[in-house]
């Protein structure tokens, strides 16, 4: 038997590695009361099912999580386990839903499912919002996104369209604290719809980020923040 757990990662623990994240969320489910099932061998773990690894500084509006479980949780210790659990996460963790399902029902229905990349951050360098416009149309009509992944066996070279199947973008208002020397800023959001769920683990958000400012000239100010959501 297994709990389904729809956790988020949000901006407070954003810098925290994918290992680190998972420990955080066990010790939560330890002080809330969860009743593991044990891995079996010297060093016994909780049986903890989860999909692709969070990079570091990527946050997620929810990420499905299986939780094994003994057979005594029912429907209604689910209820109860879901309120101690949501007050037993740290800051930034936040359980979001909990559902209780058989050992029947296959992870990839929770942990592979269409994925979209959300990159929002305050732009910079441009005297006029076509500028701005201009270069991110640039960069989600171009045919291909060069990156070039420096290794110590030897660079690689990946075009990063092939792992996207479409872009979004929207620009807000301009920044009301105004100019320096003619140059505004504007907050900017883009959405990059994965190709599907299995390609996609390819795909580095920060390599993303990078060419955007590097090949397309696209500059900001303060945090880039970019977050992971996934279509139900």
């Amino acid at each position: 038997m297994k709990i389904w757990l729809l956790l988020s990662k949000e901006y407070p623990v954003r810098w925290i590695a994918h290992l680190d994240y998972m420990k955080a969320v066990e010790r939560a489910l330890r002080r809330a009361g969860v009743p593991f099932v044990f891995s079996q061998g010297h060093h016994p773990h909780p049986r903890i099912t989860a999909g692709t690894a969070l990079g570091v500084g990527v946050m997620s509006s929810g990420e499905w999580y299986g939780v094994a479980v003994s057979d005594r949780v029912t429907p209604d210790k689910v209820a109860v386990l879901a309120k101690a659990i949501a007050a037993a996460l740290p800051d930034g963790i936040s359980l979001k839903a909990a559902e209780l399902a058989g050992d029947g029902q296959p992870a990839v229905e929770r942990t592979s499912r269409p994925l979209i990349l959300e990159i929002a951050f305050e732009a910079v360098q441009a005297r006029t919002v076509g500028e701005i416009e201009d270069k991110l149309r640039n960069f989600c009509d171009a045919g291909e996104i060069i990156y070039t992944r420096r290794r110590p066996k030897g660079d690689r070279t990946l075009d990063l369209k092939k792992f996207i199947s479409g872009f979004s973008w929207s620009v807000g208002d301009r920044n009301p604290a105004g100019s320096c020397g003619g140059w505004y800023s504007w907050p900017v959001t883009i959405c990059a719809v994965m190709a599907d769920s299995g390609i996609s683990g390819a795909l580095r958000p920060w390599e993303l980020v990078e060419t955007l400012k590097n090949e397309f000239f696209v500059r900001w100010t303060g945090d880039v923040r970019i977050t992971r959501h996934y279509r139900n």
